[in-house]
């Protein structure tokens, strides 16, 4: 691929994640910014409905429990100390390796943070979850994070027609869009 259709199909990603981040999830930029930039902010959404599923407490339980510690380190996420909420999940990750939400958090946070491999390398077991929505962050995380791999788009385009030919998953319409810039 030559640098004058890299940057063209940078361009292009960057223009559809920008259309589609402000169509479906109102946020309403006029600035142009790259797909990691406007997939984070997504990412930051979900991060933020994350946080009220957690925040729920049960019980009377004054000690600080795994919820509460996952709450803090989307907190610190959304909020912008991404070095803060890397530590928070890394700990949690050695903790309960085999949690997928932590997990899942921690590849998340990873994406957000432009370390790809480490977050597609930890994220590829979620691939195969039997949570949707787990299974599902994880499938379009990877998607969007094999963008920045230098493979001539082969692994973004094998996740995103994996998402695009799938009508009931939740980033169906994102991957459709991804992969006109394929063709």
């Amino acid at each position: 691929m030559t640098t004058n259709s890299t940057n063209k199909y940078i361009i292009g990603i960057a223009l559809s994640v920008v259309i589609i981040i402000a169509a479906y999830f109102t946020l309403g930029s006029d600035k142009q910014s790259d797909s990691f930039t406007e997939y984070g902010s997504y990412l930051t959404t979900y991060q933020t409905e994350q946080l009220d599923k957690y925040a729920i407490r049960g019980g009377g339980d004054k000690g600080k429990t795994l919820r509460d510690t996952i709450n803090l380190g989307l907190h610190e996420s959304i909020n912008g100390s991404s070095e803060k909420a890397l530590e928070i999940f890394r700990q949690l990750y050695q903790q309960h390796p085999d949690n997928e939400d932590i997990t899942l958090n921690l590849g998340i946070q990873l994406f957000k943070m432009e370390k790809y491999t480490e977050a597609v390398n930890l994220l590829t077991p979620l691939l195969l979850s039997s949570k949707k929505e787990v299974r599902e962050e994880a499938e379009m995380t990877v998607a969007m994070a094999a963008t920045a791999f230098e493979d001539n788009g082969v692994t973004a385009k094998k996740w995103l027609q994996k998402i695009a030919n799938s009508p009931d998953h939740m980033h169906q319409d994102l991957a459709q869009i991804q992969l006109e810039f394929y063709n």
